[in-house]
């Protein structure tokens, strides 16, 4: 009746560096957000902005550990890897990392300049 092709879904895993990406856009997207309200409460109640910026810091420098043993393992897979291992998309995942964590990094000055300045 219909000759249409059904297209097959694509059984590619995902790739290093499209993980890496998709992990630090949405992190990223919503530390920005969480850092825009933290300020916005803490023009409402400075009280209630620190303790909040307190728990955001928190759970960024958790996370900032995470992307530094990432950063980490990614280079040391890049020196004593199999040599199968693609290695400039490490290099570019790595890459991705850094400035995921310069992001956070700028987040977090820019709240403790709002509090504390």
């Amino acid at each position: 009746m219909n000759d249409v092709p059904i297209p097959e879904r694509s059984t590619d895993k995902p790739t290093v560096l499209r993980i890496a990406l998709n992990n630090a856009i949405n992190s990223t997207i919503y530390f920005i957000i969480v850092t825009i309200l933290i300020i916005l409460i803490g023009m409402w109640s400075w009280t209630f902005g620190v303790v909040l910026a307190c728990i955001g810091a928190f759970f960024a420098a958790i996370h900032s550990i995470r992307i530094l043993l990432l950063v980490v393992a990614n280079v040391a897979i890049s020196i004593f890897g199999e040599q199968d291992s693609n290695e400039a998309e490490l290099r570019w995942a790595t890459l991705v990392r850094v400035v995921e964590f310069s992001v956070w990094i700028a987040c977090l000055y820019g709240q403790y300049r709002f509090f504390f300045s």
